[in-house]
């Protein structure tokens, strides 16, 4: 009975052993979290949006938080990175809505903590308020006179160039009267303008480009 208890007791110690060798290890290491927020068609950072770090863990869960400089560009004070599978590590910008602009951004976006150390590229895109297009004071179009505003906007940056995310065609029958006519909502950024007319029989087409930036109201005078 006795020699019962004894190999008992000792299976009982051989398997919390085998439980401690199993439990992972965790180990900590100091990392900084750095990067930039910025605009999804121009390149240029936003200045003094919300960055927040987030720590996930068993039974609980941490933030701090931060604003972008003036040039989108963000920091931490070093953070204690945990191995264990336990913890969870992330950054997170939020999409919100003003009167004039809106702000469209990923929200929370777990990292793998192998990338945590790097530079962190956030992309974001606004919108302009108002655009308002205008014929010249005075100007009217008779027909068969008439006239063609084409409106595209490619994405500027060096790692994604020319690419076209909006393509607007505007005719001469949608300006209302007193000559002109407005869009709101669109992505802000440099928009390229063609606009194709005929006058007098003639056809012409010209180009021309507007730069139009968060939340702002532009006007542009087609040069019918």
């Amino acid at each position: 009975m006795k020699n019962e208890k004894q190999i008992s007791l000792l299976f009982f110690v051989m398997v919390i052993l085998l439980v401690a060798c199993r439990k992972e290890k965790d180990s900590i290491s100091s990392v900084p979290i750095r990067g930039n927020v910025r605009n999804d068609c121009t390149g240029k950072g936003f200045p003094n949006v919300k960055v927040i770090f987030f720590t996930g863990y068993e039974g609980g869960y941490s933030v701090i938080t931060t604003l972008t400089d003036a040039d989108g560009n963000f920091s931490f004070p070093i953070q204690s990175i945990h191995s264990s599978s336990d913890y969870t590590y992330g950054l997170e910008v939020d999409s919100y809505t003003t009167f004039t602009y809106e702000f469209d951004a990923p929200g929370a976006v777990v990292i793998d903590k192998s990338n945590l150390g790097i530079f962190h590229h956030i992309t974001a895109g606004a919108t302009f308020d108002k655009l308002f297009l205008r014929l010249p004071h005075g100007v009217s179009v008779t027909p068969p006179d008439t006239f063609n505003v084409y409106m595209v906007q490619k994405i500027m940056q060096y790692y994604e160039p020319n690419s076209v995310v909006n393509t607007l065609s505007l005719p001469a029958n949608i300006f209302r009267i007193g000559g002109y006519t407005y869009l709101y909502g669109y992505s802000m950024g440099t928009w390229q303008i063609t606009l194709n007319k005929t006058k007098g029989g003639i056809n012409t087409i010209t180009t021309d480009s507007i730069y139009i930036g968060m939340g702002d109201t532009a006007s542009y005078i087609v040069p019918y």
